[in-house]
């Protein structure tokens, strides 16, 4: 009875686990056969266009069942907002074989990221992100690229060129900036030149040398790809409607020691040559940093080159000259050489244009001053082109300064004003065999001199080996 009881009890049990092995193979089979249900737990929805100017985000379903974008949410340069909470202008948030959804969002018009989680609050995962797109920039700290790299489905540094509206061109399986396709922009002519470069003042000037109205309201300048839209500045003189001739300067923040300086019809692709008006760049080819790419591509300017010498920098063209020969560097007039020995003092233009000096003063200390036409024994003119130089023979004067110490200071003013710390009239100093000569803290402030300190040492006659913007003891010898 006890074996016959515990055989009945075997056979229950094996009939149980067969009724299960059963369900288990008819809930797999049932659940292969409903083309609705995503075992990935993710439908292919990827974006298709992206519209900059009309604000507008479209998606569509690549993939073969129904999908529901009610718990999705858009990323765009850090920006989020749930899709449920985003205006539809076509279609819905169930979206079937083939079918898209047109959203109204806030793109920015310069450049972007664009991104599609399906998830709130994850997003730095990889995993919760269905797909990304960027255009005119790669926005590494201020987008969601890395998720997107991480993810596999975009490489660093890469985005989408062009204008106003972005499509994407492949079959919902590929990835990747080149399956995106951005408009070009059209063609569009304009007479504005770029004519004055001041970095120290933060100026630039632009002139119409068209026949017609310009309207620069909707304008930009990039400078070391910093784009400010000219209607956010307040011209310093002028307005942004210019009459044929008519010049407008504009207050904008630029690099002293090098930058480019770029102007666009407007912000829709910075990358492009069409967009492009004018270029120039100065001190150094800026690379990488700035736009000399573009304008080559416009044949607008020649890889590699840019304007050479003292700022500002003045355009010397008309409206169909490009490049950095009509660009002149503004004169640099330095001291070169002093000889206590022989009374004698040479200034030198290491500047980019011709100058005239016949205004400057000589100084060595309060009421020690005296014009340099007062010199009766010169060695050329007063009147420098580029490179040129007069030699003054002190001595030949009858005003305060005719005799150099063994150890002084001496300033060039561009006029009588000997207590300004301008670097516009304190043209250059230079002090030697002893520190702290007399103006020599306003030369330091005025950027002419570097340390009251330091001083020219040795035997005279002494010599100025620097460029036109080197200060200091350490360029003369």
């Amino acid at each position: 009875m006890k074996i016959e009881k515990w055989t009945n009890v075997r056979s229950g049990m094996l009939y149980v686990k067969t009724l299960i092995t059963l369900f288990v193979i008819i809930s797999i089979s049932s659940c292969g056969d409903d083309d609705s249900v995503d075992l990935l737990g993710e439908n292919n929805v990827r974006i298709v266009e992206v519209n900059a100017t009309s604000n507008e985000v479209t998606l569509k379903n690549f993939g073969d069942g129904e999908a529901d974008l009610s718990e999705y949410w858009f990323c765009l340069r850090r920006s989020y907002v749930q899709l449920n909470q985003v205006t539809i202008k076509t279609g819905d948030l169930t979206l079937g074989e083939d079918e898209t959804v047109t959203f109204s969002i806030d793109v920015n018009d310069a450049g972007s990221d664009v991104s599609v989680y399906n998830t709130g609050g994850s997003f730095t995962s990889s995993s919760a992100l269905v797909d990304f797109m960027q255009f005119n920039g790669s926005y590494t700290t201020n987008g969601r690229e890395d998720v997107a790299v991480a993810k596999g489905i975009w490489t660093a540094g890469e985005f989408v060129e062009g204008v106003s509206s972005f499509a994407y061109d492949g079959d919902g399986d590929q990835n990747g900036a080149d399956q995106w396709i951005g408009d070009a922009l059209a063609p569009q002519e304009s007479n504005v030149r770029i004519i004055t470069v001041d970095p120290a003042g933060d100026l630039v000037t632009l002139k119409n040398f068209g026949t017609e109205v310009e309207d620069l309201s909707n304008y930009f300048f990039c400078m070391r790809k910093v784009y400010p839209g000219l209607s956010t500045i307040t011209p310093v003189s002028g307005d942004l409607t210019l009459d044929p001739n008519e010049e407008v300067q504009l207050p904008v923040a630029i690099n002293d020691a090098s930058s480019d300086v770029a102007l666009y019809l407007n912000n829709n692709g910075f990358a492009s040559a069409e967009n492009m008006i004018d270029f120039m760049q100065f001190g150094q080819d800026v690379g990488a940093d700035g736009r000399a790419n573009v304008a080559v591509d416009k044949g607008i300017w020649t890889t590699g080159e840019f304007v050479e010498g003292a700022a500002p920098y003045n355009f010397t063209g008309t409206t169909d000259d490009t490049g950095a020969s009509f660009w002149i560097a503004s004169a640099a007039i330095r001291i070169v050489s002093i000889n206590p020995d022989s009374e004698s003092v040479t200034i030198k233009n290491l500047g980019g244009s011709e100058k005239d000096i016949s205004a400057y003063q000589f100084c060595l200390g309060p009421g020690n001053y005296n014009g340099i036409t007062n010199y009766t024994s010169i060695t050329g003119d007063f009147v420098l082109s580029p490179n040129e130089e007069v030699t003054i023979d002190l001595a030949t004067s009858n005003g305060n300064v005719n005799d150099l110490p063994a150890q002084g200071g001496l300033g060039l003013f561009s006029d009588t004003s000997f207590s300004s710390e301008s670097p516009d009239i304190l043209k250059d100093y230079v002090q030697w065999g002893a520190a702290d000569q007399p103006r020599v803290g306003q030369a330091v402030t005025a950027g002419r001199w570097n340390d009251a300190a330091n001083f020219v040492s040795g035997t005279a006659p002494y010599t100025y080996i620097g460029s036109f913007d080197n200060v200091g003891s350490s360029f003369w010898q």
